[in-house]
C-alpha cells in the first residue's frame, strides 16, 4: 500500500483549523516539487491544529505493521517548524476514532519568491516510522505548523507519501548472492 498525494489531478485535502484556504495550486507560477501543482495552504490562526487534512479520503492500513510517513513543504518564511499527526480509525468506513499520532517535528528551509522556484528550498519531512495500533484498519494525515507562520501567510505542500516499511527499522536485508559470508 501507498498513498503518493502529489496533487497533479486536484486534491482532496481539506482545510484544517489553522487556515483559511486549502487548494490546488494554479500550476504556473506556484512552486510544485515534481509535476506542475502543489496544495496551495493559506494560514488563517494561531490555534494549534491542522494546517490542511486529507479527511476527505481513508488510507487503508495493517494494524501493527510499521508505514512510512513524508512529505514536503515550501515556505517563504524563515524559522517555521512543522510536523504531521496521524489519527488511526477502525471499522469498515474508518469512522471509529482509535488515537493518534503526532511525528517529531523538522525546521523548514526559508524558499524564494521568485520564479522558477528551485527544489533546494522545498523541505523534505524527514521520514517518520508509525505504527498503526491493534484494530487500525484506516488513517487519515494531518500537516501542522508548530511555528513561525502567521495570518496570510502561505505554504506548499507536495508529495505526501504513507507506505509500508519493508525492511525491519536498523536491519538491511541482502540477497543470499550478495552476501559473500555465505559462500564462505
Amino acid at each position: 500500500m501507498a498513498n503518493a498525494s502529489d496533487f497533479e489531478a486536484g486534491s482532496s485535502w481539506s482545510v484544517g483549523n489553522q487556515a483559511s484556504a486549502a487548494v490546488q495550486s494554479n500550476g504556473t507560477t506556484d512552486p510544485a516539487s515534481s509535476g506542475a501543482f502543489s496544495l496551495k495552504v493559506t494560514k488563517n490562526a494561531n490555534t494549534p491544529g491542522a494546517l490542511a487534512v486529507n479527511g476527505n479520503t481513508d488510507i487503508p492500513v495493517t494494524a501493527s505493521i510499521p508505514y512510512v510517513v513524508t512529505f514536503q513543504l515550501y515556505t517563504l518564511k524563515a524559522s517555521v517548524t512543522y510536523n504531521i499527526n496521524i489519527d488511526w480509525y477502525a471499522g469498515g468506513t474508518g469512522t471509529t476514532y482509535v488515537s493518534s499520532t503526532v511525528t517529531g517535528t523538522a525546521a523548514a528551509v526559508q524558499g524564494v519568491n521568485t520564479p522558477p522556484y528551485d527544489n533546494q528550498f522545498w523541505s523534505t519531512y524527514p521520514a517518520q516510522t508509525v505504527t498503526p495500533p491493534a484494530t487500525t484498519t484506516f488513517a487519515r494525515l494531518n500537516v501542522q505548523m508548530v511555528s513561525g507562520l502567521t495570518t496570510g501567510d502561505v505554504v506548499f505542500i507536495d508529495n505526501v507519501f504513507v507506505g509500508r516499511l519493508l525492511v525491519p527499522a536498523g536491519r538491511l536485508v541482502m540477497p543470499q548472492s550478495v552476501n559473500r559470508a555465505s559462500t564462505r
